[in-house]
């Protein structure tokens, strides 16, 4: 059996939005194929990730040393943890994970980096930028796979970095369920909507002129042709896009 490495700085057992929801989502299924050792600097609840097959929790110098190094002895902590692993798969830029990439490397084998986006795109100043761009410069570069959260994050990877020969996929995030039928005041309005009971309502939300949130928008659209008519699903946009009105 294949056994991955994953180098994540969150919190993945409290499973919120966003990447942490993507990330647990993700390599709990993925658990079912291949071994998952988790290296992470923060775990409060332990017993919500069933699907690692060891945890190695680091402790991180505190505030922004924390952010930039995690501590000095991740780097250590990495190798002994990834000696015995087929790959090792970082999915941010801060703390720990930056460090994934030259264990990769002392220990000869494959790095992957899984971008949920690129952090340069969010930074507002400059010395914002001038600590992001060489540390997500560093960890693309050194990546023998890259996979991106979307089309237009990969894109924008591969302009602002100048990344050439490098193998890549993308990966969308995947579907959760979420359970309202015990609410009756989101039931009384889905009614006021002339949603039915026995009618599943899938709800996209946030901006949808955002990449990744653009390119599920434009694969909903082709996809979502009379699905409410042969399967009984209702779909709904909560958030801004140029490309819809309101109704």
């Amino acid at each position: 059996m294949v056994k991955i490495t994953l180098v994540d700085d969150t919190d993945l057992s409290i499973v919120g939005t966003g990447q942490q929801a993507y990330t647990y989502g993700l390599f709990s299924k993925v658990a079912n194929f291949a071994e998952v050792v988790l290296i992470t600097q923060s775990l409060r609840d332990p017993s919500r990730l069933s699907w690692a097959s060891e945890i190695k929790v680091v402790k991180c110098l505190p505030g922004r040393l924390g952010v930039h190094l995690c501590s000095h002895t991740s780097l250590s902590e990495i190798v002994s943890s990834a000696k015995d692993s087929d790959v090792i798969i970082a999915e941010h830029i801060y703390g720990i994970n930056r460090w994934a990439p030259l264990a990769s490397r002392l220990l000869r084998i494959p790095f992957i980096y899984h971008s949920h986006g690129n952090e340069i795109e969010t930074s507002n100043t400059v010395k914002q930028k001038l600590f992001i761009f060489p540390i997500e410069k560093y960890i693309y570069e050194s990546s023998d796979f890259i996979i991106a959260i979307s089309e237009t994050t990969l894109i924008n990877a591969i302009k602002t970095y100048k990344l050439r020969g490098k193998r890549y996929a993308v990966l969308p995030p995947g579907l959760r369920q979420v359970h309202c039928a015990n609410n009756q005041a989101f039931r009384d309005k889905l009614r006021l909507w002339g949603i039915r009971d026995d009618e599943l309502i899938v709800v996209m939300h946030g901006s949808m002129d955002y990449g990744p949130n653009a390119d599920a928008l434009n694969m909903l659209i082709k996809l979502s042709n009379n699905t409410r008519e042969r399967y009984g699903v209702v779909h709904t946009i909560a958030g801004t896009s140029s490309k819809l009105r309101p109704g």
